[in-house]
Parts: C-alpha cells; structure tokens; sequence
C-alpha cells in the first residue's frame, strides 16, 4: 500500500513549514478524517497530484467550508508540525502565566517615614 509522498520528505516539511507560517495551511487537530485511495485531487502540502494508487487523506478545514486533501505522508508530516507548534504555544502561555503577578493587592514596598 503506498504511503509515501512523491518529494522527498525534507521538501514536504519545507512546504508545510511555509504553508503553516503564511496561513496557507491551517494549525489545526481534525474532529474528523476520511482516507481512501487517491482521487486526483492535489495534496494542499505538496502540491502534488494524488493519483489513485496513493493513500488520500481529507479533512475539514476549521471553518468546515473547505476540504483539505493531502498524500498520507504529507499529512502526518503537517500533523506533527501542527502539534510541535500548537504545543510550543500552550508552553509559551504557560511560561507567561507563571511571569505574570497573580496578586493584584497592594505593593508590599515599606515607606519609611522621611526623617
């Protein structure tokens, strides 16, 4: 069963990378995936025709107006990338949080008395 995408791999992640970073692709989890053999649609990560001896995967992009379709390599390769940069900024948030004052009382600055 064919899995793999026709660029190689590194071109794939270079693509999704580009893709992700100028809202070609969305970051997102799916609710829900269909996967079958190919129907000559392009794959949204390669640009690639998916013929009907691959594996398409197709999603419903967030606003469920668009379909995503995508070779099944090209679409574990977003996938992960969605997940690395939806995690970085769960941390990042995180990491703010944990910066920020959580009292909002007063200072707890002494005034001595000018003398």
């Amino acid at each position: 069963m064919p899995t793999h995408s026709v660029l190689p791999e590194d071109e794939v992640r270079r693509r999704v990378r580009q893709r992700l970073e100028s809202r070609r692709l969305p970051l997102l989890r799916p609710d829900h995936i269909s996967a079958g053999y190919g129907s000559a649609n392009m794959c949204c990560a390669c640009d690639q025709l998916i013929d009907r001896t691959k594996i398409e995967y197709e999603v419903a992009a967030a606003d469920k107006a668009q379909r995503l379709t995508f070779h099944f390599a090209c679409y574990v390769i977003w996938q992960r990338m969605c997940s690395e940069r939806m995690d970085e900024r769960s941390q990042q948030g995180l990491e703010s949080q944990e910066r920020t004052p959580s009292g909002s009382g007063p200072s707890r600055a002494s005034s001595a008395p000018a003398g």
